[in-house]
């Protein structure tokens, strides 16, 4: 009886340690958004009206130009704002 009691009051910390762990682990940042108009636009970045430029692949700068009101969504990766989606905004 009492190898079965420590067996399970072993199992117990086990249990409760991972749950403990899985609960502090870091979980990734969220992403970001800023709207606004396009005021310049070149192969690798947009910027939009309020001076924030915003790296972008080709995939993501796809269709946009100039004066299009849009909602980049992106990431800081150390000093660079990384867009990882470009789309239309909402019309007020």
């Amino acid at each position: 009886m009492r190898k079965i009691l420590l067996s399970a009051a072993a199992l117990a910390m086990v249990v409760s340690s991972s749950a403990a762990f899985a609960a502090t682990m870091a979980k990734p940042a969220p992403a970001l958004t800023d709207t606004g108009a396009i005021t310049a636009i070149d192969k690798a970045s947009v910027t939009l009206a309020d001076a924030k430029v915003f790296k972008a692949s080709k995939t993501v700068l796809g269709k946009w130009k100039v004066g299009d009101n849009v909602v980049v969504t992106y990431k800081v990766k150390g000093t660079d704002n990384d867009a990882t989606k470009i789309a239309a905004a909402p019309k007020a």
